[in-house]
């Protein structure tokens, strides 16, 4: 879920959600007493943006804030390459010791471990990782090569089981301490539907659609124990996770799941948005697709870059109708 959606209408966010975003406004607060380090040598191409008043940042701003918080969740539209260097040098300045990737399958994390620890050739560790994609995210995980790495990959099956059964049950035992017991809000509930639909364009069943919502929050939950399992092995250090951008939303995302998982640590979640293809350079425009229906953005900070050129990911079903 890396596109931006169109949300409809939407309640306000959720009082959880709420006392998150106040515990991550504390953490900025925070950042401020901290001896500062230095900044994320970010790409040329990218613009850090302020969600709420819209104002550009420098690299500094960005890296403070994120020095101050337990968990960074950092979003990217998947085939982004700007976006991976994004992660990639935010990570290096931190000097991250715990890293959660969300294509990366748990299964594959002991022999990624000994690889990384025998400084592997890439060949090795693309196989490790049973993961056809793995050049594009190497920047990240070389980046921080004394990180603990953990895997949120979700199985084919596990997805589906979800879908059939329901996530809670999906997720087994523990699906309490994520707030898997219970439903999404109406509201939130409805608005990933939407976002499913117009991900998909429009080509889906409306039936498919609650049950695919369960696959997603399966999903959310899994990545969210990937960043949580990677902190508890690197001794409680600051943790991130890379994923895709709807994932990394508070109102309904990773974040949201943390707020049950984990409410004592802070987190800091990062949009990484594309400049409006008509208006290169305006903020507001390239934040509004991902704004909620109240004009919040559900994200801490925001980090815009151009587009690369990539084909119409609809035009395959427009042609067949």
């Amino acid at each position: 879920m890396d596109r931006a959606p169109s949300p409809p209408a939407r309640r306000p966010v959720p009082r959880r959600v709420s006392l998150a975003l106040a515990a991550a406004a504390l953490a900025g607060l925070a950042a401020c007493a901290q001896p500062p380090g230095p900044a994320a040598e970010l790409p040329a191409e990218a613009t850090v943006a302020d969600p709420v008043s819209g104002r550009v940042l420098d690299a500094g701003a960005l890296t403070e804030r994120a020095r101050a918080a337990d968990l960074v969740v950092v979003g990217e539209v998947h085939d982004d390459p700007v976006h991976q260097q994004v992660q990639a040098a935010l990570a290096r300045a931190l000097d991250v010791r715990a890293l959660a990737l969300e294509m990366v399958p748990r299964t594959a994390e002991p022999a990624l471990a000994e690889l990384r620890a025998a400084q592997a050739p890439d060949d090795a560790m693309r196989a490790a990782a049973a993961w056809d994609d793995y050049a594009p995210w190497q920047g990240v995980i070389e980046a921080v090569p004394r990180a603990e790495v953990a895997g949120g990959g979700v199985a084919r099956e596990d997805l589906r089981a979800a879908m059939t059964g329901g996530v809670a049950a999906a997720f087994g035992p523990e699906a309490p301490r994520y707030g898997l017991d219970a439903p999404l809000p109406e509201a939130e509930q409805a608005a990933l539907e939407a976002e499913l639909d117009a991900s998909h364009c429009g080509a889906l069943p409306g039936e498919m659609l609650a049950p695919m919502v369960e696959a997603q929050r399966l999903r959310d939950a899994r990545f969210a124990e990937a960043l949580l399992r990677a902190r508890a092995r690197a001794g409680g250090a600051q943790a991130m996770l890379v994923t895709g951008n709807g994932h990394a939303r508070r109102d309904r995302g990773v974040p949201w799941v943390l707020a049950d998982a984990a409410p004592e640590l802070s987190v800091l979640s990062i949009l990484q948005a594309e400049w409006a293809a008509d208006a290169p350079g305006d903020v507001a425009a390239a934040l509004a697709p991902w704004r909620r229906a109240d004009g919040t953005l559900p994200y801490d900070l925001a980090v815009i870059s151009p587009a690369p050129e990539r084909e119409d990911p609809c035009a395959r079903f427009r042609n067949q109708g």
